[in-house]
């Protein structure tokens, strides 16, 4: 997916619009109990997060030194899986102070927040490096592959 960006798209300011709609997919989705409201809002939500997931994985790829792709791409995973286990820690005290709705709107407002926050870094990061991704294609079995002699 993230080889079919037009080029000017494949950048952190992109991840960071498409995290800010993420969590405007969760408003739409957790926000209403029109059940037509819901099936559409999760339907362009799985799109938005179909896009953001690959985009995120793309960028650390092409922005890591080729000998430490693995490693951070490791380190990456763990905060990710972190990052859905921390929560759960918290959420059900807020859903049962606060109810399950307000928790969940409140969390797509954090998300909101935090792309916004994080529009700053995200051009500085673009600034620093050109996020150039190979072209998709179909790889030589002749060829040795890249994780052979490390």
């Amino acid at each position: 997916v993230s080889g079919k960006i037009p080029g000017r798209l494949r950048s952190a300011r992109t991840l960071a619009v498409l995290v800010g709609l993420n969590a405007l997919g969760v408003l739409a989705y957790v926000g209403t109990g029109m059940l037509p409201v819901v099936m559409t809002a999760g339907v362009v939500w799985g799109v938005i997060i179909g896009a953001m997931v690959p985009l995120h994985r793309t960028l650390i790829q092409v922005n890591t030194p080729e000998p430490l792709v693995g490693r951070i791409m490791g380190v990456n995973h763990m905060h990710a899986e972190v990052g859905h286990l921390v929560p759960l820690t918290f959420a059900p005290a807020l859903a049962a102070t606060f109810g399950v709705q307000t928790t969940m709107l409140g969390s797509g407002l954090v998300a909101a927040v935090a792309a916004l926050l994080f529009w700053p870094a995200a051009t500085r990061l673009d600034r620093t490096r050109e996020v150039a991704v190979p072209a998709p294609g179909i790889l030589d079995p002749e060829e040795e592959p890249r994780s052979v002699g490390h």
